[in-house]
């Protein structure tokens, strides 16, 4: 098979031009290599620069063909992310009413508890029998002081009235050997470290009543092992669950909008924790040292997560495929996290 002068491709018999690039395909004889020189350079050189022009303006049209595909591509991902942004402003919108909702009722729950101490039906300070070791609260009580029962390290177990509406700061600090106590419906909030160090309580229901959980209120109650928070619970503060080593299941209610300092601090029981949809900050230490924990489930109306929220935390983080992309998503926090988008 003859080869083309021009572009190189096969000539097959019979035919009297190129296929790929139309030069003649007949034989021609030359006088002198003088001749063949000029004719290549009159008739072959000006034809194959006529094609591999041809050629170039060729693979220049599938470029831009190329570039024309991909700009249509960008452009409907640029639309994408223009509808993925006004869903999160619309979600950002929802969440401000929310807050503002909250921040009513917490304003109501201040009154309730300044009603509740304005009416003066105050437990103070309980000093217990030699050997006593169980006590009943008086029916009318509307409030258990602070520090009531702190230190009765042999009291082991307290019946409350439904009148109370408020249990006070360290009301049962460092109650050592109580292992059950009753909280009645109609309780509003329970104050700062009330029960820190009841080392001995194992278990405990907090009525549906509830709206407010104190900082540190249950800290090292290490035989705790399972807690469900109501959902009328609206604020919980620092450290609220710290040092509860047993404990291995929480619900946490929908009406959170943060998880504060230190919340869950050495859990080590803790395997796996749903925070729910309102939640928008995890904030510092809230999940470290839970060395138990194996998987976190995330909402998508976090914005914040707080440096060392998860120190040494070994987890699977299950987070909003739509969340991909947001700053506080796939950083360690202190730990050793994976991501997973669900």
């Amino acid at each position: 098979m003859r080869k083309c002068i021009v572009c190189g491709n096969g000539i097959g018999e019979g035919e009297t031009h190129c296929t790929a690039c139309g030069f003649p395909a007949e034989e021609r004889r030359f006088l002198s290599r003088a001749h063949c020189r000029v004719w290549m350079a009159e008739t072959v050189e000006p034809y194959r620069r006529q094609y591999e022009s041809r050629s170039n303006s060729h693979a220049l049209r599938e470029e831009v063909r190329e570039l024309h595909g991909q700009t249509e591509m960008l452009q409907q991902a640029l639309l994408k992310a223009f509808e993925q942004m006004e869903m999160l402003k619309k979600e950002v919108s929802d969440l401000r009413k929310k807050e503002d909702h909250l921040r009513t009722i917490n304003r109501a729950l201040g009154s309730l508890y300044a009603l509740a101490l304005e009416d003066k039906q105050v437990l103070s300070r309980v000093v217990l029998e030699d050997g006593q070791k169980t006590y009943a609260v008086e029916d009318g009580i509307q409030v258990i002081g602070n520090n009531a029962f702190s230190f009765c390290s042999e009291l082991s177990a307290v019946t409350i009235p439904y009148s109370v509406l408020r249990i006070g700061e360290g009301a049962f600090y460092g109650c050592s050997s109580m292992e059950k106590i009753t909280l009645p419906e109609g309780l509003l909030g329970i104050g700062k470290e009330a029960f820190y160090d009841c080392s001995h309580l194992s278990r405990l229901t907090i009525p549906d009543s509830v709206r407010y959980l104190g900082e540190a209120a249950f800290r090292k109650c290490i035989r705790l092992e399972k807690i469900v928070i109501p959902q009328h619970v609206v604020r919980m503060e620092e450290d609220v669950f710290s040092d509860c080593e047993r404990l291995i299941q929480v619900s946490l209610p929908d009406g959170l909008t943060r998880i504060a300092e230190g919340s869950f601090f050495r859990c080590k029981s803790l395997t796996e924790i749903h925070i729910p949809r309102g939640v928008t900050a995890v904030e510092t230490w809230a999940f470290a040292w839970c060395l138990g924990l194996a998987r976190v489930y995330l909402p998508e109306t976090i914005r914040t997560i707080q440096e060392k929220a998860f120190s040494g935390v070994n987890a699977t983080i299950f987070y909003p495929r739509q969340c991909f992309g947001s700053p506080w998503v796939g950083k360690n926090y202190g730990g050793n996290l994976t991501w997973v988008p669900m």
